[in-house]
């Protein structure tokens, strides 16, 4: 039998190296314990913002970034979700809401017609940067392995069989926003959520529609992306 005083420090010892364990393990996730009970996209008031002090500069090899380097009188924030930025520009700009955009064309001038069209070219301007964007993070290339692993690592999901037809497979199966899972890619670390996977792709089909979070089929042709949106715009 040992020292009793002796064993209570062992104790104490072991006990916080468990505490140290477990907090580590929340740490490396790259997202909160909230975000991981609930495993449910966030409406974008819910999103925690970057800290202050992000060591973030505006890179202008990115699309993303490039997009909003054109308005030099926008203080643009590289660190936030580029969701966030894009309704902060169209704010500081005056841009139509949602809601204007939706009111009859008969009950418009033509200046606000003018308007309307103008953001709706932005937009797809926006559109293209963000699916530009998509394949310097994920890669293009459909028969890229590596390409696959990067989609499916943020969602914590693996093929069984560890090769392209064998990511294709899972993935025709996998219904997930692809902006949300994009800007998961790159806002892990201050408080996104991971992004929804959801029961079939009736669901996606209407949360992508009703959240406007689509990509433009246009810039995704002969990519990575193209076989990833076949899905959500085709009946199959």
């Amino acid at each position: 039998m040992g020292n009793p005083q002796t064993e209570r420090r062992k104790a104490q010892k072991i006990r916080a190296k468990a505490r140290a364990a477990r907090s580590l393990s929340v740490a490396d996730s790259g997202i909160s314990v909230t975000s991981v009970a609930a495993h449910k996209s966030t409406p974008v008031e819910a999103i925690s913002a970057p800290k202050a002090n992000a060591k973030a500069s505006v890179n202008p090899s990115d699309p993303i970034h490039a997009f909003f380097r054109k308005y030099p009188t926008f203080n643009f924030n590289p660190a936030a979700n580029y969701l966030d930025e894009f309704e902060r520009l169209r704010k500081q700009q005056k841009w139509p809401t949602k809601k204007q955009l939706k009111k009859s064309s008969n009950q418009k001038t033509p200046q606000q017609l003018d308007k309307e069209e103008a953001y709706q070219r932005i937009k797809g301007a926006f559109g293209t940067a963000v699916a530009a964007a998509f394949g310097q993070d994920f890669g293009t290339n459909v028969e890229d392995l590596s390409a696959w692993r990067e989609i499916c690592e943020p969602l914590e999901i693996e093929p069984e069989q560890e090769t392209v037809r064998g990511y294709k497979k899972l993935m025709k199966k996998t219904h997930v926003n692809l902006v949300d899972l994009h800007v998961y890619r790159r806002q892990r670390g201050v408080g996104v959520p991971r992004p929804e996977l959801f029961r079939n792709v009736w669901e996606l089909r209407k949360y992508t529609m009703e959240e406007e979070k689509i990509f433009p089929k246009a810039q995704a042709k002969g990519t990575l992306l193209k076989f990833l949106l076949r899905k959500i715009f085709s009946a199959s």
